[in-house]
């Protein structure tokens, strides 16, 4: 089963006027979107300028653009805050919260040329982020310059520099998960195309194929025979990979990665957000969990609770989401972390709700404290911080989740 495209060598539509009046079009249709079938839609992102009609779709799906607050708000906070502006418009997550909160925010380019300038006029108390991840350069670019806000500038990053440099990407977290000692998954990483062919030469079969960047599954194939393995090391030291509805851009190349193959296993989604804590359950479907659009509030017992605690701690991640997975051979592993997250709606039920640490042990409050993706708890983490008690720090909780 693949979730790979393999480097496109039809050529783009030239970029102009007409071009972006059509592609505007095009995007505010979701209509035709949907009613197109899968093949034409396949073609289409072959021949349209794919970076440039994606940030047209992203844009109808923030209900804040072309509205006074697209830019700014003036709440009733002593604080102001910096929002990152993210072409794929995941910032409307924090935008939502501060509106919710009553805290005032200013949404900052940081792809500028004077971005320095820029976020030193903003005159913000703290800079929030939602990492820019529709291209490998605006990756590279947001954490470069969030670790200068953070370090050089001396204005608070949030979530912190260190947990957005891992996002979206599986060597760096693989790596960092087994500097500090914490279970995980057989992976294997290599540079060279000698080395990789070596391993599939002696390893045991199937074996799970993964890219670096790419969530929901995209970027990821079991591999059940050595002939399989072989074909995609050749692709990644030749022409490169691409997950799945990725710019063509964001090819893979001189860098491969296999991990052990879990049959059945179950898989916890385990929050913190500064004290809180919270609890998914992916559902699976088929041969993977991410992806399946499915989950369900879970019950995470101390063990697990426990057990993100001395991720976060070692870490010193305030904000940080941890997938474990659940072995049939009783083994707890780290599959992922992810920093800042979104996925599917999760159906209510009583176990919806965050965990707070308390006398040794753990009390558990009901509420939608999922809100915004956990932007609003975000935003309460960072804004007590600051000793700031203008902020509506409670009222949301009894808003819908989603």
């Amino acid at each position: 089963m693949s979730s790979l495209t393999f480097n496109p060598t039809e050529k783009h539509i030239p970029i102009s006027k007409p071009t972006d009046k059509l592609l505007k079009f095009l995007a505010s249709r979701s209509e035709l979107r949907k009613a197109s079938p899968a093949w034409m839609r396949k073609l289409a992102r072959r021949v349209l300028p794919v970076n440039r009609y994606d940030r047209f779709v992203w844009a109808t799906k923030n209900p804040f653009v072309g509205t006074n607050k697209e830019w700014g708000y003036d709440g009733k906070s002593k604080s102001k805050v910096g929002i990152v502006f993210d072409p794929a418009h995941y910032h409307k997550y924090f935008m939502a919260a501060c509106i919710d909160m009553q805290v005032s925010y200013e949404v900052i380019d940081i792809r500028k040329n004077d971005w320095i300038e820029i976020v030193n006029r903003s005159g913000c108390n703290a800079i929030v982020v939602w990492p820019l991840l529709s291209s490998m350069v605006l990756k590279e670019m947001v954490d470069e310059r969030l670790r200068l806000i953070n370090d050089n500038l001396r204005i608070e990053v949030y979530p912190p520099p260190g947990g957005v440099w891992l996002l979206d990407n599986k060597r760096r977290v693989r790596d960092w998960l087994m500097a500090n000692g914490f279970d995980v998954p057989a992976t294997w990483c290599f540079f060279t195309e000698e080395e990789a062919n070596e391993f599939t030469a002696k390893t045991s079969y199937p074996i799970v194929f993964k890219t670096v960047r790419g969530s929901v599954s995209l970027g990821v194939v079991i591999c059940r025979k050595k002939e399989e393995a072989r074909k995609l090391i050749r692709d990644c030291f030749g022409k490169g990979v691409l997950p799945e509805r990725s710019d063509p851009r964001n090819r893979q190349w001189d860098f491969v990665m296999f991990q052990e193959y879990l049959p059945e296993v179950e898989e916890k989604r385990m929050i913190r957000i500064g004290e809180s804590y919270l609890c998914i359950d992916k559902v699976r479907i088929g041969d993977f969990h991410s992806g399946s659009g499915q989950m369900k509030w879970g019950n995470p017992e101390a063990k697990f609770l426990g057990l993100i605690k001395d991720v976060t701690e070692k870490g010193k991640f305030p904000s940080m989401n941890v997938d474990f997975f659940i072995a049939r051979d009783g083994r707890i592993l780290v599959n992922e972390l992810h920093t800042l997250f979104h996925g599917p709606v999760v159906p209510d039920s009583d176990l919806k709700g965050r965990y707070l640490e308390q006398n040794g042990g753990w009390k558990f409050e009901q509420g939608n404290y999922y809100r915004n993706y956990c932007c609003n708890l975000r935003m309460e983490n960072l804004l007590r911080s600051f000793n700031e008690d203008k902020a509506d720090f409670t009222s949301w909780v009894k808003l819908p989740a989603f």
